[in-house]
């Protein structure tokens, strides 16, 4: 009775020992700070942000609907951005635009359109290979128009007038040197893909 009594008590020792000790190991730590992920929005540490050259095909929207393509060399100028609690940078990017239009269909009027720009983009990192973006594009909207009309009524017409637009846009990141990338404005969708040097 002895023998099993203390084999009892032992036994019961072991067992809260190895408990315990598991339990220390699986423990929660103790309360603190969070570590927020690495190159997400919340990732307050110094960034190296790379040079990106940026090519996108491009559907015009203004002065008809249209075909074209639009590239870009993004050169980051604030790495750390305005939002100390933020992961944001600030970049410019001067581009190109250059498209073909037609006037919504219409066969008899179509148009060359060219828009020489400079982008100011505000980037917010959302995780290491995502990031979106508002982008202000200012420059120069060269347009040239002709059409075919009846009677005799053809024309040629170009204009030069100031390029405004707002855009936002993401690129998401599928290697280390490569990103797709799509943007949106006033003038039209874009999407391509961009390669970071």
């Amino acid at each position: 009775m002895k023998l099993t009594s203390a084999l009892l008590v032992v036994g019961t020792l072991l067992l809260s020992t190895t408990a315990f000790a598991q339990d220390a190991v699986y423990a929660s730590p103790a309360p603190g700070p969070i570590a927020s992920e690495g190159g997400g929005l919340h990732d307050t540490t110094e960034h190296e942000r790379p040079m990106t050259a940026s090519a996108m095909l491009y559907v015009p929207w203004i002065y008809g609907i249209g075909i074209g393509g639009k590239f870009g060399f993004e050169i980051p100028v604030a790495k750390n951005g305005f939002i100390p609690k933020l992961n944001d940078s600030v970049s410019i990017e001067p581009s190109l635009s250059m498209a073909y239009t037609s006037w919504y269909g219409l066969d008899s009027s179509h148009g060359a359109l060219f828009l020489p720009a400079v982008s100011g983009l505000w980037n917010f990192h959302l995780k290491p290979d995502l990031r979106v973006y508002g982008a202000v594009n200012v420059g120069v909207n060269i347009y040239s128009i002709k059409w075919d009309g009846l009677y005799n009524d053809n024309g040629r017409h170009s204009y030069f007038r100031p390029y405004v637009e707002l855009a936002g846009g993401v690129f998401w990141k599928f290697n280390d040197r490569m990103a797709l990338r799509g943007e949106l404005g006033w003038y039209g969708p874009r999407g391509g893909i961009s390669f970071f040097f």
